[in-house]
């Protein structure tokens, strides 16, 4: 009994280390100096805040509507939002981050803080002159949604998704300049740009894409301590996800058996406050108490240990 005990925990322990959640793509920020892109009508090369990048395939016109089409990975990859693709609806939604608001909160005698985003959001569907948009999209709320027309639907063509430029740029608040001459297309930013805080840029950097098949290196931070604590943080794209294990050894087997799993529920300054679970506790309780403070020498993280003391441990920055 106690082996099939040993072999399941190291199971979980391995299958932990390797996947975390589902496969989600890929986020980039857009830079808070503000967003320049010039692209060439049938050019894989575009010029993006003064730096050349390739892109996967060339933008083209539509010889029926003389509209451009740009490639869905430079939307994401380009531009900076994050985007959806829906392979069995077709459908693409793409969210431009612009702002985020925290609020204080009480539970029993903790005190916390909770954040919600909001985005310029745009779901366009293959083939369709219809799409829906909204300038301030809160995911899990009711938000007014509008259905705008398309010159130009999307399409795909030669395996890939091509979008109408000039429909999403305007959408997500930037200056669109067309140059028949040279046939360049220059989009600029015209309002203000999302400035991350500073504990979520640094999240940012140590997150794992939720699913994501990672080295052990690469999906956990050991602490600073010693190397007896892991810390793993995933993403979904739109929330964080945390968990924490300690080194233990079972019969001259050493594993890393799991403390807590929580989810990250305000962002604010330096601070991340998370609400978690006590994964060794017979009774499982949700507590408020979970922070993350980014310092110079890296993730100090404290919670509540299963005997209801407060715990700290500090993980590197990378």
């Amino acid at each position: 009994m106690k082996s099939r005990r040993l072999l399941s925990i190291f199971t979980a322990c391995s299958l932990l280390v390797m996947f975390v959640g589902v496969i989600m793509p890929s986020k980039v920020l857009a830079e808070t100096s503000g967003t320049t892109v010039v692209l060439q009508v049938n050019s894989t090369t575009a010029i993006v805040n003064g730096e050349s990048v390739t892109l996967d395939v060339a933008p083209y016109i539509d010889a029926s509507n003389g509209r451009t089409l740009v490639p869905l990975r430079f939307i994401s990859e380009s531009l900076g939002y994050l985007v959806k693709w829906d392979d069995q609806d077709k459908t693409v939604r793409i969210y431009n981050k612009i702002d985020m608001n925290s609020v204080d909160r009480t539970e029993g005698s903790v005190e916390y803080f909770t954040s919600w985003s909001t985005y310029k959001y745009v779901k366009l569907t293959i083939g369709s002159n219809v799409a829906e948009t909204c300038g301030e999209y809160i995911i899990g709320e009711y938000v007014n949604i509008e259905k705008e027309s398309l010159d130009q639907a999307p399409v795909i063509k030669d395996g890939r998704t091509m979008l109408p430029v000039r429909f999403i740029s305007e959408q997500m608040g930037l200056n669109v300049e067309w140059d028949g001459k040279t046939q360049t297309i220059t989009i600029t930013s015209k309002e203000k740009e999302y400035v991350p805080e500073l504990i979520e840029a640094e999240l940012e950097k140590v997150a794992v894409p939720s699913g994501e098949a990672v080295r052990f290196e690469r999906a956990y931070l050991q602490s600073e301590q010693s190397d007896d604590w892991l810390l793993h943080v995933n993403t979904d794209d739109f929330n964080y996800y945390i968990g924490i294990n300690v080194k233990k050894t079972y019969d001259s087997i050493v594993i890393y058996e799991p403390v807590l799993s929580g989810d990250v529920i305000g962002l604010k300054g330096d601070t991340a406050c998370f609400g978690y679970s006590l994964l060794q506790q017979e009774k499982q309780e949700y507590k408020y108490d979970g922070t993350i403070i980014v310092t110079e020498e890296g993730f100090i993280v404290s919670y509540t240990d299963e005997n209801g003391e407060k715990f700290s441990i500090t993980f590197p920055k990378r």
